[in-house]
């Protein structure tokens, strides 16, 4: 079974900050932490159920080596990604995604 990875709107552009801010501290660390989520989005893919339920059908996987979480749910055959947080935001700000 093959498994689509959908990012939402404003999780994709997340990402691209988080990937973009790593790059400004230092050359390749946004490499690095591109390669993160990719390894990340592999592991949710391979077993989404694997990661724990944070709100109704929303999973969290955390990004190794970053402290960013992926949150995702699961439609069809396709793994939607909500949001890419830092650890340290507000949960709030990603219970209003759907």
């Amino acid at each position: 079974m093959t498994t689509n990875v959908v990012f939402r709107p404003q999780a994709e552009e997340e990402a691209r900050a988080a990937r973009r801010w790593y790059e400004e501290q230092k050359p390749g660390l946004g490499a690095r932490f591109a390669d993160a989520i990719e390894e990340t989005l592999r592991r949710i893919a391979s077993n989404p159920p694997a990661f724990p339920l944070v709100h109704g059908e929303i999973r969290r996987a955390v990004v190794r080596q970053f402290p960013y979480g992926i949150y995702f749910r699961m439609h069809a055959q396709d793994l939607v990604v909500i949001a890419v947080m830092h650890g340290r935001r507000h949960p709030r700000r990603r219970q209003s995604r759907r």
